[in-house]
């Protein structure tokens, strides 16, 4: 068990420590939040292992049940899809499913669902995987596609407006808006680390035809 704990401190070795003693605290809160939290054990795991060929592409890296969610389009349409591509990686397609997969076996089993209904669920999973590879085209989710609690989902977020999103995610203070930090998931940043910031995003956004202003108005509540 050392070791386990040795790797996971070598993987968040040079990260902000206050980051990183809110992620520990997240860790011990279940075996999924572990799950969840160690995607780099999953993998070094997997490594020791004799693993099935699959083909290389473009893969999410960490996908798990809770990583999808919903996001709107050009269209103002809201999709459903992946929405979380931090640890993205070209690699073999198969370790997507293999996370995936452990992802619901892990969530079942916390969740106290049998085992016969986790595999059950895998199956499910694997052959909607393989129609829409032989399909040989995405399909698009939204709600006028989505069924079931998707659909649902779908409904509630599309209601949902800017003003109603700013409102729960900021607090006022005087003449101006500042993000809110209810659930703990902001850190402040010390004024020189700021000011690099902005010159690096400031740099970016000259290269993608983007009014550099944009970025001092975005930053100016992280002092």
């Amino acid at each position: 068990m050392s070791l386990i704990f040795e790797q996971i401190a070598n993987h968040h070795t040079g990260l902000l420590p206050a980051k990183v003693a809110r992620k520990y605290k997240i860790l011990i809160e279940d075996p999924f939040s572990f799950f969840r939290g160690t995607n780099q054990l999953f993998y070094e795991d997997l490594n020791q292992h004799t693993f099935p060929i699959s083909p290389i592409c473009w893969i999410c890296g960490d996908l798990h049940l809770e990583n999808f969610g919903s996001y709107k389009g050009d269209n103002r349409l809201v999709y459903f899809d992946i929405n979380d591509f931090d640890e993205s990686v070209l690699s073999p397609v198969g370790y997507d499913l293999a996370r995936f997969i452990t992802s619901i076996l892990v969530a079942f089993d916390e969740l106290k669902i049998t085992d016969q209904e986790a595999i059950k669920a895998c199956e499910i999973f694997l052959k909607a995987y393989s129609k829409i590879l032989t399909d040989g085209s995405p399909r698009y989710i939204d709600r006028r596609t989505a069924t079931g609690i998707v659909k649902r989902f779908l409904s509630s977020v599309e209601e949902r407006t800017d003003k109603k999103l700013l409102a729960k995610r900021t607090i006022k203070q005087k003449s101006n808006l500042e993000l809110s930090d209810k659930k703990g998931k902001q850190l402040l940043i010390d004024k020189d680390l700021k000011s690099l910031l902005i010159a690096e995003f400031e740099r970016w956004m000259k290269s993608n035809n983007q009014p550099p202003t944009t970025i001092k108005y975005w930053m100016r509540d992280f002092v």
